[in-house]
């Protein structure tokens, strides 16, 4: 059964990917960033009650430019060159012993209903290949080894093989549905129907449609990586280009965002253009002390926080808001491009507002 803090999540996911104040659209780069856009102030409101002690902060950006993995042949199956995701979700908190750690999930998403799509291109199966197989592969376009420059054939090649199965899935979203997102629940496996009896070594072209299924829905899939199990952990000495390649996407979207005009996200008419990050705090133990969230890994949005503004003093729970407001936000046309979502838990959630845990889970907040 779905918990309070999933079904919050839930509320807030369906809000921020029906909003069409910004981004107007129905392909999936669109749905992504009308997420990106208004998640953080949604998802801070909705988990407020559940959150009575500690700090919460909720970042996100929306960035083009984005970096592809090219990989060479594996079981008889390539070379292909594909996207490595439409959203990277992130999500810091503390495990059992109060620790810190910080869990990543590849999320590739496709246009669906209700967790069904269908995968029919050449596109579609190369990238599904490769979320299953993880061959090895160097990155093909945006900042690789900390500058923008597209990456060559002799740059360094990654092997996320091990961290595939807990940090990568397959996510369906349709607009004005309840959830709006699904995820699949376990691995994503390659099954392909042939055409004719064969499947063509080069370019799938050969491949018949592939139906898949997504039964998680994104706010239960955030829940569950809050509680650590799922997402796969970074700085763990067992898969370290799991690391490096979170690094690349977290660099690719500081350096790109501001950059090239594109068109291919719609923006809504007579609005302004698509915001292209956003950010949202909540302080609950020290409402007055000045922010310092725990952005130091890659990505730190002190500065925007620094000129953020204060939403409201919440006086039942001694707690603080600080959101950007719209005008501090850059604005842009996008084209394609992947969305990233940090989440930073910094205290714990109230004991009936988790999912109870199944015997063998890890422990939950």
């Amino acid at each position: 059964m779905i918990s309070p803090l999933a079904q919050a999540a839930n509320v807030a996911i369906d809000a921020a990917t029906n909003d069409t104040t910004y981004v107007d659209g129905r392909t999936e780069p669109s749905l992504v960033a009308r997420l990106v856009a208004s998640l953080p102030h949604l998802l801070v409101n909705e988990w407020l009650g559940a959150f009575p002690a500690g700090e919460l902060h909720v970042t996100s950006v929306f960035c083009h430019h984005m970096p592809q993995a090219h990989w060479d042949s594996l079981n008889g199956l390539g070379p292909g060159r594909s996207e490595l995701c439409d959203l990277l979700l992130l999500v810091v908190s503390p495990d059992a012993s109060g620790a810190f750690t910080e869990h990543a999930l590849l999320i590739q998403a496709k246009n669906g209903t209700l967790g069904q799509a269908t995968l029919s291109t050449t596109g579609d199966y190369k990238q599904r290949y490769m979320y299953t197989s993880w061959p090895d592969f160097h990155i093909a376009g945006g900042a690789c080894n900390g500058t923008a420059l597209p990456c060559m054939p002799f740059e360094p090649r990654y092997d996320i093989r091990k961290a595939g199965p807990d940090g990568t899935r397959y996510g369906i979203v349709k607009e004005n549905q309840n959830p709006s997102w699904y995820l699949e629940s376990s691995v994503p496996t390659w099954s392909p129907k042939t055409k004719q009896g064969k499947l063509h070594i080069n370019t799938f072209d050969d491949v018949g449609a592939m139906s898949i299924s997504a039964q998680l829905s994104l706010g239960e899939a955030i829940e569950e990586m809050v509680n650590k199990s799922l997402g796969h952990p970074l700085n763990d000495i067992a898969t370290p280009h799991w690391d490096h390649v979170v690094g690349i996407l977290m660099l690719n979207a500081m350096e790109s965002q501001y950059k090239t005009k594109l068109t291919s996200v719609q923006h809504t008419k007579g609005a302004p253009l698509v915001p292209l990050s956003a950010a949202c705090s909540l302080f609950t133990t020290h409402p007055y002390q000045s922010p310092s969230p725990p952005f130091t890994r890659y990505w730190n949005f002190r500065h925007r926080l620094g000129n953020a503004s204060t939403k409201h003093l919440l006086a039942d729970t001694g707690g603080l808001i600080i959101t950007t407001p719209p005008e501090d936000r850059k604005w842009e046309n996008l084209d394609r491009g992947y969305g990233i979502i940090r989440i930073v838990v910094g205290g714990r959630f109230t004991e009936d507002a988790v999912r109870k845990p199944s015997p063998g889970e890890p422990t939950k907040m």
